[in-house]
């Protein structure tokens, strides 16, 4: 794979000799590392091709490895009968780690939602300021095709990216001069509203990315910033379910 070509593991078989066994696992274990990724397939039947990854992105690599594998493994459960899916959710909840990671997930899930409400808030607040706007927008789509209206969007989503930028270099600067012991140039007060403006786009960001990936067939299975699993069944599990003790039947018996 160093010599930065694009590979089957049949590919693989043939040049090296070695069995369909001995490659996939040498190939799994190197994803596995993040030192190889795969590519999209461009038909459906085809064999997945490999290539070396970039050192920038062998965590994404990491990450997606991870999730590959936690898919097929809830695939082979879904096979599964539901006393035996039962007896299997039983058994991992009664280890004490497992059980804490999942209320951890569920926990995560709830943090997401509250983030998803306040966006929703925030919409709602705003409104009435972007009413004219949506009305000038609404006028030009029907002057325009759909993909120029993409194309748009996703131009404005860029200038937003460089403001981000522009604004970072500001508060470098500004740290800066109070290291240097001069005067600030903004108020606390301005840069405490710039602050809640950065986090409204950051809450409304967070439940757009998830739409987006499921448009895209990629299902969010973990935070994009910190790779914690954030999956879709998580989101179901604190929906529902009963909360209470268990009672020792002998304790039941002498009362």
């Amino acid at each position: 794979m160093q010599d930065g070509e694009v590979r089957t593991d049949g590919d693989i078989e043939a040049l090296t000799g070695l069995s369909h066994s001995k490659v996939s696992g040498a190939r799994s274990a190197l994803w596995e590392a993040g030192l190889v990724e795969p590519l999209p397939k461009l038909l459906k039947r085809e064999h997945t091709r490999w290539r070396l990854c970039a050192a920038d992105q062998r965590s994404a690599a990491k990450q997606a490895f991870r999730e590959s594998t936690e898919r097929r493994t809830r695939g082979r459960l879904r096979q599964k009968s539901v006393g035996e899916r039962a007896n299997i959710v039983v058994d991992l909840l009664s280890d004490e780690d497992v059980n804490e990671a999942v209320l951890t997930q569920l926990e995560r899930s709830q943090q997401w939602r509250r983030a998803r409400a306040r966006a929703r808030d925030v919409g709602r607040e705003r409104q009435a300021e972007r009413r004219a706007r949506r009305a000038d927008l609404r006028h030009a789509m029907n002057k325009a095709d759909q993909p120029l209206h993409f194309q748009r969007n996703v131009r404005h989503l860029r200038d937003l990216m460089d403001v981000l930028f522009v604004i970072d270099r500001d508060v470098e600067t500004e740290r800066g001069r109070r290291i240097n012991g001069e005067p600030d140039t903004t108020s606390p007060q301005a840069w405490l509203g710039l602050t809640r403006n950065v986090r409204e786009v950051l809450e409304a960001g967070q439940g757009l990315f998830r739409d987006l990936s499921d448009l895209a067939g990629e299902p969010m299975e973990s935070c994009p910033l910190c790779g914690e699993r954030l999956t879709v069944e998580s989101l179901k599990l604190d929906e529902g379910y009963i909360d209470g003790e268990v009672v020792d039947e002998a304790i039941v018996e002498e009362t």
